[in-house]
């Protein structure tokens, strides 16, 4: 994947949940776990 992968290999992102910021391996970015946590998950239809 472009910005980066899930150590399983599966997609873990799901609106509502939060998700261990390890559980993410970045290529391209730099705190996009806990930008996730903070911000998108609440957001994402």
């Amino acid at each position: 994947a472009f910005v980066g992968d899930f150590k399983d290999g599966k997609n873990q992102f799901k609106a509502g949940q939060v998700l261990e910021e390890g559980s993410f391996e970045e290529k391209q970015t730099h705190g996009l776990m806990k930008w996730w946590n903070i911000e998108l998950k609440d957001r994402t239809p």
